[in-house]
């Protein structure tokens, strides 16, 4: 199969680990996986064999908000999806232009990130906001 050209999306939160899901290594019709640990600044990466990939930065804006709340209060609360939607909600911008790098303690700390879509703009429910 010809993967080249194919982005392949870091692995999906996983609200028990309060991280990205674990690296399986069961490839789903694709060339890897990979996750980024941003507490930590780690990357992990799964290649197939027979497989290249090319990392490349991604045009964003990275940030950091502190809350007065437990982990459990924040999960109870719907967690980083609500957190999300709340986010693109005040920003009058799409939920998938959200990306959540890590949640952990220290009150509550969210480390997130506003994406550009493939047009290179953040969807924007009115106007137009440019990365």
């Amino acid at each position: 199969m010809d993967y080249k050209g194919s982005v392949v999306a870091a692995n999906a939160w996983n609200s028990n680990l309060q991280a990205p899901a674990f690296i399986k290594g069961d490839f789903g019709g694709f060339c890897g996986e990979n996750r980024y640990l941003g507490q930590d600044n780690i990357l992990e990466v799964y290649v197939s064999p027979g497989c290249n990939f090319t990392i490349q930065p991604v045009d964003s804006i990275q940030t950091n908000i502190r809350m007065n709340w437990t982990l459990s209060e924040f999960y109870a609360s719907g967690g980083t999806t609500q957190f999300s939607d709340r986010v693109a909600a005040s920003l009058g911008i799409s939920v998938a232009n959200v990306k959540i790098v890590s949640v952990y303690q220290g009150s509550v700390v969210v480390e997130f990130q506003i994406i550009e879509d493939s047009s290179g703009t953040v969807a924007s429910a009115g106007g137009i906001t440019t990365v």
